[in-house]
């Protein structure tokens, strides 16, 4: 039996990992850590970065989610104590900073003992997984994934945190975060930087480029953030934290108006900007318990076949695309390929 350890358990995604995986994978031994936990059979006081009690109980368990956010430390010590314990290591990361950290750690292992599998989230994660669907086309040139997010979800410091940071920084390609206003579908996006390669391939053999866009079901907060982007990027990590701890708060006021659907969609063009494809998937109720799946699909896939092997790994190299379908079904959601229900 397979038994799993969710750090931050108590936060807004953590916890949403904690109540799926005991509702959706009873064989699973699911137990929540975080620093004001009460030590019981399903929780147990933590603080990743005591790295000396971390690895001890990290032997008791067989991988470990990190979804203590924001992601904005470094995470060596804990990948260390993760492969000293032989416990297998994912998160819900997509800041970049992070996630290059946790390959920069993986490929100075001379002997890595266990599975290193970050970014599980959406992005990049689920992400790179569906756009799987596309890689038939020979002549793909760009993946667009724009993913709109209901105002009415529930904010937490560290959620909105992640969303500030990158805002109003470069690019990948020179533009800045969040600086101009986009639109797909009616609806109002922002640039966002993607924290991973696409292992998608031109026909050259080059990498497929990637646009991550993000936007809100309220155009409001969209134009907001839009104006505000380069604020955002001049504030020190320690005024930034004050911000978003200030903004979690009157968050609530858009919570009055929105919706919790959530809408991924993926598109694949070629030079001439023409679609090829197209893949959406909607979460009509509790959009934010999508980016917390992932992990646990990895947990499953590890129950039942073992799927978790040495090295570091993206989600996509784990779950299939038709994998990933099936257990977003089976949450709920709606998935069209090119205006087609995928079943």
């Amino acid at each position: 039996m397979t038994s799993l350890l969710v750090a931050g358990g108590s936060g807004e995604l953590g916890s949403r990992s904690v109540a799926w995986c005991q509702s959706n994978l009873p064989d699973i031994v699911c137990v929540s850590g975080s620093r004001t936990s009460i030590s019981t059979r399903d929780s147990i006081r933590l603080n990743i970065h005591d790295t000396r009690k971390l690895t001890e109980v990290l032997k008791n368990f067989d991988i470990f989610l990190n979804a203590v956010g924001p992601y904005d430390y470094d995470p060596t010590n804990i990948i260390k104590a993760c492969n000293t314990a032989r416990c297998h290591y994912t998160d819900l990361a997509e800041l970049p900073e992070y996630l290059h950290k946790v390959k920069y750690v993986s490929d100075q292992m001379e002997c890595p003992r266990v599975a290193i599998i970050p970014g599980c989230s959406t992005t990049p994660g689920l992400v790179n997984v569906l756009s799987g669907y596309f890689s038939e086309f020979s002549d793909l040139d760009c993946l667009e994934a724009w993913l709109s997010i209901g105002t009415r979800n529930p904010t937490s410091n560290g959620l909105v945190y992640g969303l500030l940071r990158p805002m109003g920084r470069e690019l990948a390609d020179g533009q800045l975060c969040f600086s101009k206003i986009h639109r797909n579908e009616g609806r109002l996006y922002g640039r966002y930087p993607f924290s991973a390669t696409s292992h998608l391939r031109r026909v050259d053999g080059s990498d497929v480029e990637v646009k991550f866009f993000v936007g809100f079901d309220s155009r409001l907060a969209v134009r907001c953030f839009c104006a505000t982007s380069k604020l955002w990027s001049m504030l020190t990590d320690r005024s930034l934290g004050v911000a978003s701890k200030f903004l979690s708060i009157t968050g609530n006021v858009f919570r009055l108006f929105g919706k919790e659907k959530g809408i991924l969609e993926l598109l694949v063009k070629d030079r001439s900007d023409r679609v090829l494809s197209r893949l959406e998937v909607v979460a009509e109720r509790n959009g934010l318990s999508v980016p917390c799946q992932p992990p646990l699909w990895l947990v499953a896939e590890h129950e039942f076949t073992g799927a978790l092997k040495p090295g570091f790994w993206g989600l996509e190299d784990v779950i299939t695309p038709q994998s990933a379908i099936r257990w977003l079904r089976r949450s709920g959601c709606k998935i069209r390929l090119d205006g087609e229900d995928l079943f």
